[in-house]
């Protein structure tokens, strides 16, 4: 799976020449989040997008509403074609004011911390362990998902779906055991 980089403070100075790796104000929230969507537009389809935040100072939520309410959005809505978003090296300042923002708007991003991950925003407990299973397996089908769980067929499929359409895992055409088409679901954090 490939993988691109971005470095917010790159993407920050060259947004407000060179200026500020604070972001505060909806005005460089728009110049911050019209310069990553440039960069993000330029990866290949299928890439994870990972958005480093070291050497980010603060954040407010305007700044944050701006930049990660919007990215998420257009995301989910596949502006970017199929392509995923990640967030490393956030402070506890970061994570709290993204945070707000993406449960405010019902929005949710995974976040790498080390060896392990979370997510950021909102998203319904239900999907949270399905989450947590296809991050434990690599990648599942929706009949493993239901032996798994002990869930009915429709409703793997419908977790299943509903993390793929919140770009949280990739879905991909596979062929099962018995030689018949199938939809896997993988992680989309390089294990």
């Amino acid at each position: 799976m490939e993988t691109y980089e971005i470095k917010l403070k790159n993407i920050a100075k060259l947004a407000t020449e060179g200026k500020y790796t604070d972001l505060f104000t909806r005005e460089i929230g728009r110049s911050v989040f019209l310069k990553l969507e440039e960069e993000i537009r330029k990866t290949k389809e299928g890439c994870v997008v990972v958005i480093d935040f070291l050497e980010i100072g603060a954040i407010d939520y305007s700044c944050a509403d701006e930049i990660f309410a919007r990215l998420i959005l257009n995301l989910q809505h596949s502006d970017y074609g199929d392509k995923f978003v990640i967030f490393k090296n956030l402070s506890p300042h970061h994570k709290e004011n993204i945070n707000i923002v993406l449960e405010k708007k019902d929005l949710a991003v995974l976040v790498v911390e080390g060896n392990s991950w979370t997510v950021l925003g909102s998203l319904d407990n239900y999907l949270l362990q399905t989450l947590k299973t296809i991050m434990e397996e690599g990648k599942l089908s929706s009949p493993e998902l239901s032996s798994r769980m002990n869930l009915a067929l429709n409703t793997a499929s419908m977790r299943l779906g509903n993390l793929s359409k919140l770009k949280l895992v990739r879905k991909k055409n596979s062929i099962n055991s018995s030689g018949k088409r199938c939809f896997v679901y993988e992680s989309i954090i390089n294990n």
